[in-house]
Parts: C-alpha cells; sequence; structure tokens
C-alpha cells in the first residue's frame, strides 16, 4: 500500500520537521475544515485517494489530499452511510441506514445498490465482489454471491466460551473462505474480545481467545489478517505486568506471528494504514526499517475515524478536517496539546432490547 506521504530523508527530512513544528508554534491552526454537501460519517484511503462517505448517501473523494473533493454519490434525504472500504484498486463499498448498501466495481466512478440483510447496517467487509461480512442490528451476515442471498451466522452467546460476548467489534472478510468476527464483553476496545473465525466460508466458526493482549484493531494486509493492540508482559514480576504494543499476523486467524516490537509507547487507536499513539503522532503498518512516524498538529482534532494519503492526514468528527503530516525518524514528542485518541463506541449489542422511538448514531 502506497502512503503517499511526501518522501524526505536525511538532513531533508530533518529540516523538513522543524519547518512544520515552526509553523505550529506560531500561533495558526494546521487542520482546515473540508465544506462537504452532508455531514461525513466514515473515511477511507485507497490507492492514495481519501473517501468519505456520510448523510444524504454521500461518498466524496479527493485525489489532492483533501485539497478539492468531488462528489461521486449521493441522494438527498436517502440513508447515511456509516461505513465505507475497498478491497484493490476497483471494488468498494459503502453501508448504512435505511437498508443501504453500494458497491463499486471501477474504483469508485459509479455505485450501484445491492440487497441488504437489514435496514441498518453498521459496518461491512468485503474479500472480493462476491464474498463479504455485515454487521446489522440483529445479526451478522455472511454472502458468497455478492449480496444476492445472505446468511445468518450462529453466534451462540449463551455458550461458555461466548457467555457475556454480545457485542461485536468489527467483522472482516479475508478471502472467501477466512473471515473473522470480534466480540466484546463491552461497548468498547477496553473490554476483553474474542476472535470468532471460520476457516471454511462460514460452515463451522471457531472461538479463539489471545490470553495476555488487548486487541485494538484487527484488519488486513495482503492475504493476512493484523492484530493491532497490546501485550500484557512480566506478570511475573513483582508489581505485576504491563502493556505493550503489539502486532502480529496470521493467515488463518489461529496461528500468529509476533511483529518485532519498536516502541514502548502503546497505540491509542489503529486502522488498516496505521495506528496513532497520540493525538500528533502515529506509524505506518506494517513499520518501515527503520521506523519512520507520522507528525502532525497535536490540536485534539483527530478521532478514531483518520485516513492518511498525499502527505495529509483527514479526520471525521462533526465535520471533516485535514492537516499536513510528515515522516519522521524519531517518535514526535507528546506536548501540553496533545492527548489519547478517543476509541470508538461499538453498536448495541445483538441481544439489545430494542429501542423506542427514534434512534441516535454518533461517533
Amino acid at each position: 500500500m502506497q502512503s503517499g506521504l511526501m518522501k524526505v530523508s536525511g538532513c531533508g527530512l530533518f529540516v523538513a520537521f522543524l519547518v512544520f513544528a515552526a509553523s505550529l508554534n506560531a500561533g495558526d491552526s494546521a487542520w482546515r475544515a473540508v465544506d462537504l454537501p452532508s455531514r461525513p460519517m466514515d473515511i477511507a484511503e485507497s490507492g492514495g485517494v481519501l473517501w468519505v462517505s456520510g448523510a444524504d448517501e454521500l461518498i466524496s473523494r479527493s485525489s489532492d489530499g483533501g485539497k478539492t473533493w468531488s462528489t461521486q454519490h449521493a441522494m438527498k434525504g436517502g440513508g447515511i452511510l456509516l461505513d465505507i472500504g475497498f478491497t484493490g484498486d476497483k471494488f468498494g463499498y459503502a453501508a448504512g441506514t435505511g437498508g443501504v448498501l453500494l458497491v463499486t466495481n471501477d474504483g469508485g466512478t459509479t455505485w450501484n445498490r445491492v440487497k441488504a440483510p437489514e435496514q441498518v447496517i453498521y459496518e461491512a467487509s468485503f474479500a472480493d465482489e462476491r464474498h463479504g461480512l455485515v454487521h446489522a442490528r440483529r445479526a451478522i451476515y455472511s454472502t458468497a454471491d455478492g449480496g444476492v442471498t445472505w446468511v445468518p451466522v450462529r453466534i451462540d452467546s449463551g455458550s461458555e466460551e461466548l457467555k457475556g460476548f454480545s457485542t461485536v467489534g468489527t467483522v472482516l472478510a479475508l478471502d472467501e473462505k477466512h473471515m473473522a468476527i470480534v466480540v466484546s464483553e463491552g461497548n468498547s476496545a477496553v473490554y476483553h474480545q474474542k476472535l470468532l473465525i471460520t476457516k471454511d466460508a462460514g460452515t463451522t466458526w471457531k472461538v479463539v481467545d489471545i490470553p495476555s493482549t488487548g486487541l485494538t484493531q484487527l484488519t488486513k494486509r495482503g492475504s493476512e489478517y493484523w492484530f493491532a493492540g497490546f501485550e500484557v508482559i512480566e506478570k511475573d514480576k513483582p508489581g505485576g505486568g504491563y502493556g505493550v504494543p503489539l502486532l502480529m499476523r496470521s493467515a488463518d486467524g489461529e496461528d500468529w506471528t509476533h511483529v518485532a516490537r519498536w516502541s514502548e509507547k502503546e497505540f491509542s487507536v489503529c486502522n488498516v494504514q496505521g495506528c496513532l499513539y497520540w493525538d500528533g503522532a502515529g506509524v505506518e503498518l506494517p513499520p518501515a526499517n527503520p521506523v519512520q512516524y507520522w507528525a502532525f498538529s497535536a490540536e485534539k482534532v483527530v478521532t478514531a475515524k483518520y485516513a492518511v494519503a498525499q502527505a495529509t492526514i483527514c479526520s471525521v468528527a462533526t465535520d471533516l478536517e485535514c492537516a499536513p503530516v510528515v515522516r519522521v525518524s524519531t517518535m514526535p514528542p507528546y506536548v501540553d496539546s496533545s492527548a489519547p485518541v478517543a476509541k470508538l463506541t461499538f453498536p448495541p449489542a445483538l441481544n439489545a432490547i430494542p429501542g423506542q422511538g427514534l434512534d441516535c448514531i454518533f461517533l
């Protein structure tokens, strides 16, 4: 995956960071708001292009690092697109409320509706044009024919292994046979989580619990799952153990390989591109050798919904804001204006009693 970040090296990299830091100290905000036709709800990067989805079925793209945006799809009064993503350069998907599930097969130029299994889709994940998972209000569904038919995944939350794990953190379709569901004891990544995996296209599912770890984000790179989070080490020493950042990869969701640790600082939030340590510092995944970090303005603007492209980081909150980002060879310092990035709240549990009246959707 191309990062799209400016390429500087040696003294040039150091000078670039000094100039960037000096501009922040001048008192001018490095973040700028982007004027979109409707409220944004999610953001993704694909091939150096930024994609935003939102209310009124908004899908907008930017090929120049967020400077200019073009609307690729919209419908006034339509659904709210809560999730957008791409599998490769051509195939992409967006899903949300009102039974809206859209796909593209031409890199986002045109978007077409496919059948959704429920009226609200919180998240979708496709391995290719035919095989995917969606997280809906009442169940997780899989498809093997591009959404023509959907099959509910049986999650036995009353079993001994899954008792209490009724909240879904994320769904991930790796390929036509391998898929994973992250289930949690609570409504965010701070709670204990387990993996529910299939290696036979959903015919059977197995619970995987990785001890002494916490999962921040499960993503895919190529043909492998990537686990980003933390690991508790040295638990047998006086005073107990402590958490360190953890990266692991797996081809099947059961056997995991540790990626060499390069830092003692824990991640705040992660996505398929990388992880943020705090507001102002991040790292692309997998880390380069030697490791290089993202540095951007620490103004408590960035949220867990962010993407990086063309030397820019853009983040979704009540609106879309973008700021310059540079690569640096040492982790940016935690300054007074820095803050950990708040983790996303998961949707209601699958067995939750439906609320009465209006539903509120918020970050």
